[in-house]
């Protein structure tokens, strides 16, 4: 695909295929901040609070909530009929809490886990101040997606993990963003479907994420509720202490005693009359 648009631009003798595709891709960022609502607005909001339904594909559907603050903090909470899974990232520490394995303590996050919370927490995107952030990014060219015409579009991170994404060509707006990472030796691909975007809070959200994992869909996301600017205090993302122990402060019973009792003295006999 790449190799035909370099052979047709250099047939009708334009610029130079390099230079043409960085000018291309600067571009579709530049059209989709705009569609999104603008790099001004996207700069002016400083948190977001969203909230709606989790459809798990293998059974179980509950609640959502998602908090953001600028520059890169985030907590998501899941809740099912007697499930709780919490996850969050105050900037410096990645945790979680998830009682499906009998306990409400908070643990501290490695590894692909921390990394993903890491990468969702960056309350701009990756578009917004790219190069500043050390990514690299480049266009791989138009395909088709659900019938749409779309951009495709590669980032390289700077952590060097590789993300991509498809652009709706009359939109701009991003329909699926995919991720390669590698757990445990395995390599996988992590897509998220985008679609129903709407204006919540002066930027354009999409209200509908679908997760794929491999090819394999996994969740269904609906958004209800899209809250810009709520005051958000930093303590929700820090990784909170773990659960008081109800026998920790309770004091044992007293020690029963191995001293015998004393026999109580008989009384005097009464004086004689």
């Amino acid at each position: 695909m790449r190799l035909r648009y370099l052979l047709l631009l250099s047939l009708l003798g334009l610029l130079p295929a390099k230079a043409l595709g960085a000018e291309n891709v600067n571009d579709l960022i530049a059209r989709h901040l705009k569609a999104r609502g603008g790099e001004e607005k996207l700069r002016a909001m400083q948190s977001l609070r969203m909230s709606g339904t989790l459809k798990s594909l293998a059974g179980g559907e509950g609640s959502f909530e998602m908090l953001q603050k600028r520059p890169n903090s985030i907590r998501q909470q899941h809740l099912q009929p007697g499930k709780k899974m919490i996850i969050g990232f105050d900037g410096k520490q990645a945790w979680a809490i998830d009682n499906s394995s009998g306990s409400d303590a908070p643990f501290v996050l490695s590894g692909i886990q921390a990394d993903l919370i890491r990468l969702q927490a960056d309350f701009d995107g990756v578009f917004l101040d790219w190069a500043r952030k050390g990514h690299k990014v480049s266009y791989v060219g138009p395909e088709a997606l659900n019938n749409r015409k779309v951009h495709h579009i590669k980032v390289l991170r700077q952590d060097g993990k590789v993300q991509h994404f498809f652009l709706d060509a009359e939109t701009f707006l991003d329909q699926k963003i995919s991720l390669e990472v590698v757990q445990g030796g395995t390599p996988l691909v992590l897509e998220s479907l985008l679609s129903d975007h709407k204006p919540a809070g002066g930027i354009v959200l999409p209200h509908v994420i679908e997760s794929v994992v491999n090819g394999r869909p996994q969740s269904k996301l609906i958004l209800g509720k899209i809250e810009a600017d709520p005051v958000l205090d930093d303590s929700l993302f820090r990784m909170p202490p773990p659960p008081a122990d109800p026998g920790k402060d309770k004091k044992p019973p007293a020690p029963k005693s191995t001293v015998p009792a004393k026999p109580a003295k008989a009384a005097p006999p009464a004086p004689k009359s």
